[in-house]
């Protein structure tokens, strides 16, 4: 139970018979959304711990996982949107929600997360089983070496990347 729908009759309540700023009815609906975000957070912790583990390997039973976790991660994103646009409205009445920066976080993260489907979990599994795949050590030189040409882009300069062609960050300040 997210708690939302409680927050939503209060709302009513306060937009049609109370004045916004009824300091009463906003720290009461303040003091909910703290405990709703707290909620969400740990849902979406242990939804994406759940989502890290390995299943054993058997395709059959990943795909399966896979759609049960993806399914929850869809229905915890819709009520975090949900509590997020609530938590705007009470920032703008001057209630600040404790945790609303870290579950706006979260939320962003769980986005990207559903933009990872099943047949990209595949097609990934199968790219490394073909030796297709990258060590950490390449990811790591690519993403200085994209670091270091933004870097140079910004100063003005240039950079070497990771596979050793000069892009100008030798280059001599002076």
């Amino acid at each position: 139970m997210s708690g939302l729908t409680l927050v939503d009759a209060l709302l009513s309540r306060l937009n049609a018979t109370v004045t916004p700023s009824d300091p009463a009815s906003i720290e009461m609906l303040g003091a909910w959304l703290d405990q709703i975000a707290e909620s969400l957070i740990g849902e979406v912790k242990l939804l994406r711990r759940i989502d890290s583990e390995d299943w054993g390997g058997e395709p059959a039973f990943d795909r399966v996982v896979f759609g049960l976790v993806y399914a929850e991660f869809e229905r915890w994103s819709h009520q975090a949107d949900a509590a997020l646009k609530r938590i705007a409205w009470l920032r703008q009445r001057g209630r600040l929600v404790a945790k609303a920066e870290e579950l706006g976080d979260y939320y962003g993260l769980t986005l990207a997360r559903l933009q990872v489907t099943q047949d990209d979990e595949d097609q990934a599994d199968s790219d490394i089983r073909a030796g297709k795949g990258f060590t950490h050590e390449e990811i790591r030189n690519e993403v200085r070496a994209l670091v270091g040409r933004a870097s140079a882009e910004r100063d003005g300069g240039s950079a070497s990347d990771a596979s050793g062609r000069n892009t100008g960050r030798d280059r001599v300040a002076g």
